[in-house]
């Protein structure tokens, strides 16, 4: 692969692809969420599921009650889009320590095995 893009590409072209393939890596590391978000128990009772059921009937009567059209749906949806990302990536990561090990670490081992790769014939030829 690296073989195509240098002779699609050239290697300014090659190290731009693959510097931003591993820049990708502070994505993937901010999407990987703990096991405990998701493994939650809860017992529930047969009472408790009925009142639920009734909660969410009398909510969504009330909501469909009160809809008003007054144009704050739009800011709604907006706020529910950023919420997601929110959610979604773990915002807290980004100023921790540990998060830029994973991320930087193999993203600069990478850079300067490229770079030793692409410079070294460069640098024999010149002498």
């Amino acid at each position: 692969m690296i073989q195509w893009c240098f002779e699609n590409f050239g290697s300014r072209g090659t190290l731009l692809i693959l510097c931003c393939v591993t820049i990708h890596m502070f994505l993937a590391t901010t999407v990987i969420q703990p096991v405990k978000w998701h493994m939650r128990r809860v017992e529930i009772t047969p009472k408790e599921v009925e009142a639920n059921l009734l909660l969410e009937e009398h909510k969504k009567i009330t909501e469909k009650m009160n809809n008003t059209d007054n144009g704050n749906d739009e800011m709604k949806e907006k706020d529910g889009f950023w919420q997601l990302i929110r959610d979604l990536l773990d915002v807290k990561l980004f100023r921790s320590f540990t998060f830029s090990m994973p991320c930087v670490g193999p993203s600069l081992c990478i850079v300067v095995d490229l770079l030793f790769v692409v410079f070294l014939p460069q640098a024999l030829q010149q002498k």
